[in-house]
């Protein structure tokens, strides 16, 4: 009997032991839920700036590689450059090109462009280059625009659209002479 009252009051007990073991741990266990969910976040935020940064590394070694080229390839220019004795100014002779609103077909263009690209022997400094199509009639000097619908004196017929351009083209070709 006595056995059974002691357990009558241990269990009497245990509800208050229970609550304030409840009391106790619900704060601490909502402490530790809390640092470890900061911390996640923080692991999250390292992880995420750790790929941004390796990213940028990425991105920073390719155009460090490509500069990298550029130099080698300027090297190789200058070396040559050098060797051919093309940096002796008097060894160029300049031709200077000055073409004015003229009317040209699109194969007088393409011939004219070709002619424009560098070769060992001469290259094209440009100065202004234009090309206007005869379809954009609103970007046209007035004067231009009376000339093409005839109404200056010994005009040329006015072209179909698209069938001629407009062509200015400033500039100077350097020929260095065989040697």
């Amino acid at each position: 009997m006595q056995l059974l009252n002691r357990l009558r009051t241990l269990l009497g007990r245990f509800p208050l032991y229970m609550a304030l073991g409840v009391m106790v741990a619900m704060p601490i266990s909502g402490y530790y839920l809390l640092s470890a969910h900061q911390a996640h976040q923080e692991a999250v935020e390292r992880v995420d700036k750790t790929r941004k940064r390796a990213a940028e590394q990425m991105a920073f070694n390719t155009r460090a590689n490509e500069y990298h080229k550029y130099l080698d390839e300027l090297q190789r220019f200058s070396q040559a450059v050098t060797k051919n004795r093309l940096d002796e100014r008097q060894g160029w002779t300049r031709f200077a090109v000055e073409i004015k609103e003229r009317l040209v077909t699109e194969e007088e263009l393409r011939v004219l462009l070709n002619q424009l690209t560098p070769t060992d022997r001469y290259y094209f400094k440009p100065g202004k280059l234009e090309i206007t199509s005869l379809t954009a009639r609103e970007g046209l000097p007035p004067r231009l625009l009376a000339r093409m619908q005839g109404k200056e004196k010994g005009t040329e017929p006015v072209p179909l659209p698209g069938e001629k351009v407009l062509l200015s083209l400033t500039g100077h070709y350097l020929v260095f002479p065989p040697g």
